[in-house]
């Protein structure tokens, strides 16, 4: 199989603007699958209905069987949470002008705060369903489950519940539950409470 290759002489379109290059030696099928066609395959298997139920299930499995593993209060902690971060070097946009300059800043310097109260409990005991039920009679209240499921929470007259992460349990401070993290003003005040 031969080919013609062809050399557009300006940014015009039109096949008058194009040279003939004449024939330039045997050509073969190209090898490569069409990466549309690739695209395509690959996004069909991504939503296929096995997947669609593969991660449903995945889904459910979690819901059910969430658990970080974190230990009941045994005695009352109170403390500040340190609301700072640092930027290494400065941070600046594609054309290098300066978005934010290196040093030490606070969250709420960026986000206007909004005062609530985070509970942080194990969604499988009662007694942690109470105390933050007796919570909300006094604020507008976020529940974070550190185990349990949340749709069963969310049954229990809670409309916002969420799921922990260790990362996020790292960053209040928080090592037993039940716990608040309270957001007032800028400053945010956490506290494991025993019962």
């Amino acid at each position: 199989m031969t080919a013609f290759l062809m050399f557009q002489l300006d940014t015009g379109n039109s096949a008058e603007n194009c040279v003939d290059l004449a024939v330039y030696g045997p050509t073969y099928q190209i090898a490569e699958r069409d990466i549309r066609e690739l695209f395509i395959e690959g996004l069909r298997e991504v939503f296929s209905e096995r997947n669609r139920k593969l991660a449903a299930m995945r889904l459910k499995e979690r819901i059910e069987n969430f658990d970080l593993h974190i230990p009941e209060a045994k005695e009352e902690r109170t403390w500040k949470v340190d609301t700072t971060f640092k930027l290494e070097r400065d941070i600046v946009d594609n054309e290098g002008n300066v978005i934010a300059r290196a040093g030490t800043y606070n969250i709420f310097d960026f986000i206007l705060p909004v005062e609530r109260t985070y509970v942080f409990i194990d969604g499988r005991k009662e007694a942690h369903i109470e105390f933050a039920r007796e919570l909300k009679k006094n604020s507008h209240v976020k529940v974070i489950l550190t185990a349990g499921n949340v749709l069963e929470v969310k049954k229990k007259g809670f409309p916002e519940v969420y799921q922990a992460s260790e990362g996020l349990l790292e960053r209040f401070g928080i090592k037993a539950v039940p716990a608040t993290a309270e957001v007032k003003g800028r400053e945010i005040t956490a506290k494991e409470v025993a019962f």
